[in-house]
């Protein structure tokens, strides 16, 4: 099963009047068989079939009901709900939402026809039996999907067997079940039911629009029902999916050869077909059953000329079978005379070229001119066989210049094309071997020198046929785009975040940037508001709404945002994730630093072994202290109450009561206000060191005390480390590591100092440097220690006579 890359999505609108084309009116006996069938038909149908069948609604009512009906699709509902048909219509008689089947029984009145009171000839009059062919060779002609039966969701009863419900049922549990889908459609095509059909196969191509054989199996379907122009437009559908699949195209070309009924029926129809497959497929490097169907078909039509120009063009394009081209065509216009597949201007201009080189041979060898030159004027006398083979040659000569480029340049790429063993969608895994060899041709031919952009566009496509379930090529291939036109990039992210990859986060990330980025912050909320609903247990999903609505200036919606997380949290380590996050983005963010405290209190004796609430509870002090405008005294009782809680729990270990104990008499030291408080911690922390160095000796561990302070620098980061949310999610702690920690890692560099217990701050807050009462052992006074055995009057002035 073969699969390409969608360049454009079918639409959902409805074919408007303007686009459907008329076909030849059909003959009065097909309108009188017609009729009997209308007449045959149950009387007993439910509101929707009507819309189906002989409904005489004007076409206002009829796309209002359409677009009713694809709101409900949208509502993700899990309940079954009531039949609204229980009966569908087969045949040439059904019309369809969006699409015009054999036979359109409506008339420009609201009431419908009375079957017995009309005779056979008004009847007639009435029944507009024209089967609407459209375009499709004008780009602008939008093909829909059909609508009809699009909630998977609902589940009609009715005329359904138990085995078309047991799996509808199942892949509308299980979208992605591709199995249950393939026994789903080999159901629905051995029972014929046309309603049921449809609704299989249209929910099937929203998810595995890449199935080609499908396509050709949709069409088939509704071929065999009489339903040409349904089977026309579902062709369509598939090729614009996927326009690189040859055998889809071929199965395109087969259909308008030998079904297709409009009033462009005919070979410049077909022609069309075959230059739109040629444009669309042409390049792919296996599209030789394409090129040789194209020339095969102008040989039937003895159309010499086209069949040169379909060689020419194929000689030039990186295919498998170019050699084989090329030889063919040698082979071609040997054997078929110069004025046959010629243009006759061509033709006369490469005679009189061909005549001239003669003659400048003849009278370069004789040194003469030549009495039996054709004079001027009897350019019209038939070239000789030496003429037209020299004609052949000069061609040839041409054709070989562009022979050896295309050789050139395929042989570059050889050994990558040898490497592509399924070039087609399956939902089965690459091997390891064909992905590594995907992205060494693509980044060959992204790092190539010439201008390279559509060969490089090309070859994306082509491997996103194959590898349309990874969405790292999705990535790279958006990432390409993005240098050439963002919107490109954008049509790249849609087609796989809404058709491929529904559930993959990272590129719907990814979309969500590149939208931002580009000024579309409405439209990146959207998605990541879309992806948070399809996948509601990942955090970073959450954030990332967070962060956009932030950073548009939505600081209410954000907020919003961040208390409903909380609010939905199901799980312990969720809970303490979002409102440590609320918690600091009231602080940082919203302003409000009261309520951010009273969150981190609130949610400390729940978890009281979370070192980390402790952590950020003391870290929002540490950002409150030393402004301008910042009460002292108000931002010191706080800090206070924060060292406080941590240090009189019960579950924190020693060596954590120690790293807050030593943030304390740090924040005393650096911001606060009283001394005497600052003594008292001083001494509080002492306890912990004597308690500390008592259990290492115990333990027989080093008891150095500068290397036994760089270990307790590291201890206020215990437990800040990332721990994955239940969902998988890794997420590390906003509180941050202390400044204490980041002071004394620094400070540890400073290893060649003279006075290490004064330079280096790991000492910064041991017992010999802060001991206040304690002399130095040669009776001295060290720079930095202070005797508080004097009286502050004495120890200002000595500070005072030696300034001076």
């Amino acid at each position: 099963m073969e699969e390409q890359t969608p360049t454009e999505e079918p639409t959902a609108e409805q074919d408007s009047p303007e686009e459907i084309q008329p076909m030849e009116q059909q003959t009065f006996e097909d309108a009188q068989k017609c009729i009997s069938e209308a007449k045959e038909e149950t009387t007993k149908e439910s509101d929707s079939v009507d819309d189906m069948q002989t409904d005489s609604k004007p076409a206002e009512q009829m796309e209002e009901k359409v677009s009713e009906e694809t709101n409900d699709v949208e509502m993700d509902t899990n309940e079954t709900v009531e039949s609204k048909n229980s009966q569908e219509p087969e045949g040439p008689t059904a019309v369809e939402d969006g699409a015009v089947s054999n036979v359109d029984l409506t008339d420009n009145n609201d009431e419908k026809p009375e079957k017995d009171s009309d005779t056979t000839e008004a009847k007639i009059d009435k029944v507009l039996y024209e089967p609407k062919f459209v375009d499709y060779d004008d780009e602008n002609v939008l093909i829909e999907i059909d609508h009809e039966f699009d909630n998977e969701s609902e589940v009609v009863e009715g005329d359904e067997s138990a085995d078309f419900l047991k799996y509808w049922r199942t892949v509308s549990d299980s979208p992605h079940d591709f199995t249950s889908w393939t026994y789903l459609l080999q159901l629905v095509e051995q029972d014929g039911k046309m309603h049921l059909g449809r609704r299989a196969y249209n929910g099937f191509f929203k998810r595995y629009p890449l199935c080609y054989g499908y396509w050709k199996k949709f069409s088939e379907f509704e071929r065999k029902q009489g339903n040409l122009p349904r089977a026309q437009k579902i062709l369509e559908r598939g090729v614009r999916a996927i326009p690189l699949s040859i055998d889809l195209w071929v199965h395109v070309i087969d259909f308008y050869t030998n079904h297709y009924k409009g009033l462009d029926a005919g070979k410049d129809k077909v022609r069309s077909v075959y230059d739109r497959a040629i444009k669309s497929a042409g390049e792919e490097f296996r599209s030789e059953k394409l090129w040789n169907k194209y020339i095969q078909w102008e040989l039937v039509n003895n159309d010499w000329k086209a069949v040169v120009k379909i060689y020419d063009r194929a000689i030039k394009t990186q295919t498998q079978h170019y050699s084989i081209f090329f030889n063919d065509f040698k082979e071609f216009i040997n054997t078929h005379a110069p004025e046959d597949w010629l243009e006759a201007d061509e033709y006369k201009q490469r005679l009189a070229q061909v005549r001239e080189a003669a003659a400048a041979e003849e009278k370069q060898a004789d040194s003469k001119s030549d009495e039996d030159d054709t004079p001027p004027g009897d350019d019209d006398k038939p070239a000789t066989d030496e003429e037209m083979k020299n004609i052949r040659l000069a061609v040839i000569k041409e054709k070989k210049e562009a022979y050896d480029e295309t050789e050139q340049a395929v042989t570059k790429i050889w050994a990558f094309e040898e490497g592509i063993k399924r070039p087609y969608f399956h939902v089965k895994q690459l091997e390891r071997a064909q992905l590594k060899n995907w992205r060494e041709y693509l980044d060959s031919e992204i790092n190539r020198e010439e201008d390279n952009h559509q060969r490089v566009r090309l070859l994306f496509e082509r491997c996103l046929i194959a590898c349309a379930l990874y969405e790292d090529f999705w990535l790279k291939y958006a990432k390409y785009m993005n240098k050439f036109d963002p919107d490109q990039a954008r049509a790249v992210y849609k087609r796989a975040c809404e058709t491929h990859l529904p559930k993959k986060p990272n590129i719907h990330m990814q979309w969500a940037a590149h939208e931002e980025l580009n000024g579309n912050t409405t439209e990146a909320a959207r998605i990541l508001e879309q992806l948070d609903n399809t996948l509601p247990g990942m955090a970073m999903i959450k954030m990332r709404r967070v962060a956009v609505a932030r950073r548009t200036g939505d600081i209410k919606k954000a907020e919003d945002l961040m208390r409903a997380y909380v609010a939905s949290a199901a799980k312990d380590k969720e809970e303490v994730f979002y409102t440590r996050k609320l918690a600091w983005f009231l602080f940082k963010i919203a302003g409000k630093k009261a309520e951010a405290r009273k969150l981190m209190k609130d949610l400390i004796p729940k978890y009281k072994g979370d070192v980390r609430l402790y952590n950020d509870l003391v870290e929002m002090e540490f950002q409150s202290a030393g402004g301008p405008d910042v009460p002292t005294e108000e931002v010191e009782q706080l800090a206070m109450e924060a060292f406080d809680i941590a240090l009189r729990s019960e579950k924190l270990t020693d060596d954590q009561k120690h790293s807050f104990s030593q943030r304390k008499v740090e924040f005393l030291e650096d911001y606060g206000s009283d001394v005497k408080r600052l003594q008292k911690a001083y001494d509080e922390h002492q306890k912990f060191l004597r308690n500390q160095k008592k259990r290492a000796q115990s333990e027989g561990l080093d008891t150095n005390p500068a290397k036994k302070a760089k270990t307790e620098s590291s201890i206020s980061v215990v437990g800040s480390a990332s721990a994955p949310v239940a969902n998988g999610t890794q997420y590390s702690s906003a509180s941050t590591v202390s400044a204490a920690a980041s002071y004394m890692n620094s400070a540890a560099q400073q290893a060649g100092a003279q006075q290490a217990g004064y330079t280096d701050p790991n000492m910064y807050y041991q017992q010999n440097y802060w001991n206040y009462q304690q002399k130095p052992a040669d009776g001295t006074t060290a720079a930095g220690q202070y005797n508080y055995n004097q009286q502050w009057s004495q120890y200002y002035a000595s500070q005072q006579q030696q300034q001076q």
